[in-house]
């Protein structure tokens, strides 16, 4: 939408993405507008944009940008948000920070490679459109990019839910056995020790969104993800119902 507007941008990404996650880009869209920090010779930026992004912190080594820049726009749809930019869209309600994309930008603007994108992340964010965020005016504005540009629906949800490697599926055998429940399996812990990295050849698509292991365990209400890497111990969160893992988590 901003190159349509003639502007020059640039995407900061802390590392490669991994294919499950890029696989509806250009391969030289990718190598030319998602760049890493080392990568990036522009030392000022008139605008910053920071999406789904509720706490500055998760900007990593993109932080200190928005200590020089007189305009940060923050675009997010957390319940737990902290407030960083000059201007801050922040609307719970909403499924996913794609959808309030779609949303801003004028429809005429909108083309095929757009509207795959944006679908795609709201695909994720509501889990195929099974989560409690999917709404009757979110299947409308679903239902507007169907009768309008040709989305590769099916594409879409076996590259993001089902593309696996073998490695993968050797991974998750390993998480499923380190399995450990709580209150009658309401409380589902599930752990990602580096061991496991070790024995396997794996790539970054391998290693990402393995906290629903657990969750889908017959009984869950809420699941707890742990995940050790190089330079410490992650925790992901997941809730079953209306139980409040943020709150939880803080």
């Amino acid at each position: 939408f901003l190159k349509k507007l003639n502007k020059t941008v640039i995407i900061g990404i802390e590392k490669k993405i991994p294919l499950r996650y890029s696989f509806f880009i250009d391969d030289n869209h990718l190598e030319k507008y998602f760049l890493l920090k080392e990568n990036i010779s522009v030392t000022h930026y008139e605008h910053i944009i920071a999406l789904d992004t509720s706490d500055p912190l998760l900007l990593g080594s993109f932080y200190h940008y928005i200590k020089k820049t007189l305009n940060v726009i923050v675009i997010d749809h957390h319940k737990t948000f902290i407030p960083f930019g000059h201007n801050n869209i922040n609307l719970p309600d909403k499924s996913s920070t794609s959808e309030m994309v779609f949303d801003i930008i004028p429809k005429k603007y909108f083309d095929s490679v757009m509207i795959n994108s944006i679908y795609s992340g709201i695909v994720y964010d509501t889990g195929n459109f099974r989560f409690s965020n999917t709404s009757s005016t979110l299947l409308s504005k679903v239902s507007w990019m169907l009768e309008n540009f040709q989305v590769q629906t099916e594409f879409i949800f076996y590259n993001i839910f089902q593309n696996e490697s073998l490695e993968r599926k050797k991974l998750i055998s390993f998480i499923v056995d380190s399995i450990e429940t709580y209150e009658n399996n309401e409380v589902v812990v599930s752990f990602f020790p580096l061991c496991f990295k070790n024995k396997l050849q794996l790539d970054d698509s391998d290693t990402t969104d393995l906290v629903h292991v657990g969750n889908s365990l017959k009984g869950c209400v809420f699941s707890i993800f742990v995940k050790e890497k190089e330079d410490g111990i992650y925790f992901s969160f997941r809730s079953r119902n209306e139980f409040d893992v943020a709150a939880m988590a803080q």
